[in-house]
């Protein structure tokens, strides 16, 4: 992975269509990554010798692809990370980018409470109103200094304390028994419409090998995973135009501040399992692959910087094959 100074990829949301932005950018901690930087070039067929030809002339820089590829990280190297709700990351941002939206809620600070279940999360009368639906959530587990993570599914007021948190598949251990303790929130990406123009900053090892992609769009994204392996991401990202800075800085090392994901094994909580109810059944099998696909239309325009205006989503797919 590129913690050499071969080449450094950094991301950032644009507020607009059009308008690059390179300020306040987050690295992408991933290994080097590759682009085809097109330009057209237009010129006139000559069909007899010895008459004027006029020449080439350079046209739209649009429809390029970036890839690349990383293992995927965790919240923090300071301790366990958990606190409140966690702000977002690379790999978070580039997930909804590809997925579309994201929630971050579901903190609730001391509010646990005594008698919760694999299921069902006790919770402070009244509080469970602030849980969002769909959202994850981490408790600490019976064992100190562990921390188990479930989605809420429902939520259920029956006009006493405590009330219940129903969870959409059961954590492999009983939340801890104390009798009152902090659910901390996540930050949840989840499937839906929304396409968001990116910017991306690629600086290479020397002074001016540094580019500007700009109105760019996650195409594809491909999570795989092994027994025993970690879990890994390909990014294949759509480029609406792309820039040069001559005088561009040379990158730097990467400070890397977010640890890599733990290898799938068991001993790390490694699993992959279907739900029915109250029961996780481990699946036996060698491999898992989930492809994030969007199918994207180029909206033409005169005035576009190089003649599309934006990237209009007409579909997108999410598959799991194992």
């Amino acid at each position: 992975y590129s913690s050499s100074k071969i080449a450094r990829l950094s991301v950032k949301n644009q507020a607009a269509w059009g308008t690059a932005d390179v300020t306040s950018m987050i690295d992408l901690e991933c290994e080097v990554p590759s682009f085809d930087f097109p330009t057209e070039l237009l010129e006139i067929d000559s069909i007899r010798s010895g008459f004027f030809s006029p020449p080439p002339i350079a046209g739209a820089r649009s429809g390029g692809t970036l890839t690349f590829k990383m293992r995927m990280h965790g919240w923090s190297t300071a301790g366990d990370g958990i606190s409140t709700t966690p702000t977002e990351h690379a790999d978070s941002l580039m997930l909804k980018y590809a997925l579309g939206a994201n929630l971050s809620d579901n903190y609730a600070g001391g509010f646990g409470r005594a008698g919760s279940s694999t299921t069902v999360i006790k919770i402070a009368d009244l509080e469970g109103d602030n849980l969002s639906a769909g959202c994850g959530l981490v408790v600490e587990s019976t064992t100190a200094g562990t921390y188990k993570l479930g989605v809420v599914k429902s939520k259920s007021e029956d006009g006493g304390d405590p009330d219940n948190v129903n969870l959409a598949y059961p954590l492999s251990d009983a939340p801890t028994g104390v009798s009152s303790y902090s659910i901390f929130g996540t930050n949840t990406v989840y499937l839906s419409t929304g396409l968001t123009p990116l910017t991306f900053l690629w600086t290479g090892q020397n002074e001016g090998e540094y580019y500007t992609l700009s109105d760019c769009v996650v195409e594809s994204a491909s999570i795989t995973c092994s027994p025993a392996g970690h879990l890994e991401v390909d990014y294949s990202v759509k480029v609406g135009n792309w820039s040069q800075t001559p005088a561009g800085a040379a990158t730097t090392s990467y400070t890397v501040s977010d640890p890599y994901l733990p290898v799938a094994v068991g001993r790390s909580g490694g699993s992959l399992a279907t739900t029915t109810g109250s029961v996780n059944t481990e699946l036996p099998v060698g491999d898992m692959t989930i492809t994030i696909t969007n199918t994207l239309i180029e909206a033409r325009q005169f005035a576009a910087s190089e003649g599309i205006a934006q990237y209009i989503l007409s579909d997108r797919v999410v598959a799991l094959s194992m």
